[in-house]
């Protein structure tokens, strides 16, 4: 892919992709509502960024995005995991020792925010869309996962094993490319020391390696041969 512009990276923090991405010789700016790691470039509510959008007259980080750009967004995926399978059937652990109603009402409260989320993301899609912008959409993988049986596009690249790419953990991740290509260089890599689930929280485990960034930056992205390294099969 051919990228002449910048790179707009919505929902990362950690700078991850970022760094790759200024490595190759890019410009590329992070967009969050928080700045944990001090790499967010540009603290906004991209939510409400997707609001003003459709609102006249509001002013938006998409209105310097251009068509030689490139937007990636790591999209939360808290309200679309396959974990909300346990809540709405209330069999999740932090409602066993609840009565029914209590449960029914969880229950409700968490198709209500998924519902905003699931909307936030479909404008989004829209808005690239419309702008003809080309977009990359991060969510993780799972046929149980909300977007696997409802969302109007299909992933362009899954990964079943993040570890044989250079990342910790395998935690399968998909990857949508919207008026956009990926790459069909496949440079294996050599994996991280794999970590534990049980030992690691969920924050970690959200966060994705530098080395398996560097990978898909590389091969899938701008897609460009590099030295092909050992693939240690785990």
């Amino acid at each position: 892919m051919e990228i002449k512009g910048k790179i707009h990276i919505l929902f990362e923090q950690s700078g991850t992709f970022k760094h790759v991405f200024k490595n190759e010789g890019y410009k590329a700016v992070d967009y969050d509502i928080e700045n944990n790691f001090g790499e967010t470039d540009k603290v906004v509510d991209i939510f409400t960024e997707i609001d003003n959008y459709f609102t006249i007259g509001q002013p938006t980080i998409f209105d310097d995005m251009e068509q030689q750009d490139l937007i990636m967004a790591f999209f939360p995926c808290t309200y679309f995991c396959e974990n909300n399978d346990l809540i709405f059937t209330a069999q999740h652990a932090n409602m066993r020792n609840k009565n029914i109603v209590e449960n029914l009402r969880t229950i409700e409260d968490r198709e209500l925010k998924r519902a905003v989320y699931y909307v936030k993301l479909l404008q989004l899609c829209e808005i690239a869309e419309y702008r003809g912008l080309r977009l990359i959409i991060e969510n993780p993988y799972s046929v149980n996962h909300y977007l696997y049986n409802n969302f109007p596009y299909k992933p362009s690249v899954v990964y079943y094993d993040r570890r044989r790419y250079g990342d910790a953990y395998r935690k399968p991740t998909q990857f949508f490319f919207i008026n956009c290509e990926p790459g069909t260089i496949e440079t294996a890599q050599k994996p991280c020391k794999p970590k534990s689930v049980a030992y690691d929280n969920g924050f970690d485990r959200s966060v994705i390696s530098e080395g398996f960034a560097k990978h898909f930056v590389i091969d899938k992205i701008l897609s460009r041969p590099k030295k092909l390294t050992q693939l240690s099969f785990i």
